[in-house]
């Protein structure tokens, strides 16, 4: 499931900002566990949005420019999810920790 939330704010917002651009590299952005795992995404072009697709997911997400969207996904612990711009262009991989024992 994916919820999109426009600038949250409150002890609930995710403190790391995974800044996306049309040309970058490719990054990995390691995450633990949880239920749902929430990212913020945004989206660094000045005049126009972006957008970020889940394809093991079936998920799309739009991007306004420069603006924090916060997004909870429901991930699998221990599994490594990529993630996709315009043109199937890879912006990087969610590497899920292993859920801890407790």
């Amino acid at each position: 499931m994916l919820r999109d939330l426009f600038n949250r704010t409150g002890p609930q917002a995710p403190a790391r900002v995974i800044r996306l651009a049309p040309n970058a590299y490719p990054q990995d952005v390691v995450v633990a566990w949880s239920d749902p795992v929430r990212l913020t995404f945004r989206w660094i072009a000045p005049a126009h949005a972006g957008g970020v697709v889940f394809p093991a997911l079936g998920r799309m997400v739009t991007l306004p420019a420069s603006t924090d969207v916060v997004v909870e996904l429901d991930l699998e612990p221990g599994r490594t999810y990529e993630f996709f711009g315009a043109a199937l262009h890879l912006l990087g991989r969610l590497i899920v920790a292993p859920a801890t024992a407790g």
